[in-house]
């Protein structure tokens, strides 16, 4: 259903029995904590003060309670017992845990979604990391014959694993943010979802990155030291 595109400051008539008066959006709600069986392009909350020189009104046609977790079944069979028929009671709690559930359904999809894209993107940087140290085995034993350290070969299979994680975390989140941004503000208009920028995500992403990088890099060079030198440059 469409609403009314309002905005902060804007100004709005409402006509009561003294008259039209000018009222002025001081907030706007992402969704509105209680339903209507009227449907309208908005609806606007203030105070009862002010309710009731807007329409002149004292009595409360609607009282929506939320309850705590504990004894709720003990307060609704109390309230409803105060009742008579005359006043309509609906309960919610079924409509609002199936909503939770399904809320619940869909984060477990999407985070699952996305913990197996993260979980292939850090196999193929171990497997790029493996096959690419493996490939220059010879030139590294070579280097090790006339005299590289063990820590300058960690140093430079360090530095290449790096420089390869590095471009993907820059490209991943250039477009990773660009494509947030995008589905928010095309598709979740009418939910008044705001975007924010990702200032959590992006260092936990990148200590994500760095371990991943670091282990990728200790299979290769076991398997480079595992190899006497004499044995690497024999087999030249």
């Amino acid at each position: 259903m469409e609403t009314a595109a309002l905005k902060l400051g804007d100004k709005v008539y409402i006509k009561t029995p003294n008259g039209t008066k000018e009222m002025t959006i001081m907030a706007i709600l992402s969704k509105v904590p209680f339903g209507d069986s009227v449907n309208s392009l908005t609806t606007f909350v203030t105070t009862e003060k002010l309710f009731k020189e807007l329409t002149g009104e004292s009595a409360f046609k609607v009282i929506d309670i939320q309850l705590n977790k504990s004894g709720q079944k003990q307060t609704i069979d109390e309230i409803k017992g105060l009742l008579d028929s005359s006043v309509l009671f609906h309960d919610y709690r079924q409509k609002n845990a199936e909503i939770n559930q399904t809320f619940l359904t869909m984060a477990v999809f999407i985070y699952g979604f996305v913990g197996v894209i993260a979980l292939i993107g850090a196999l193929n940087l171990i497997n790029t990391m493996y096959t690419s140290v493996v490939a220059k085995t010879r030139n590294l034993g070579v280097m090790r014959a006339i005299g590289m350290s063990g820590s300058q070969l960690n140093k430079m299979v360090l530095v290449e694993a790096l420089a390869y994680c590095t471009i993907g975390y820059i490209a991943g989140c250039i477009l990773g943010i660009a494509l947030q941004k995008a589905l928010i503000y095309n598709f979740l208009p009418r939910l008044a979802a705001t975007w924010t920028f990702p200032f959590i995500q992006i260092p936990v992403i990148l200590v994500v990155i760095l371990l991943v990088t670091i282990i990728s890099i200790i299979s290769p060079l076991k398997r480079i030291k595992s190899k006497g030198i004499p044995e690497v440059i024999g087999s030249l």
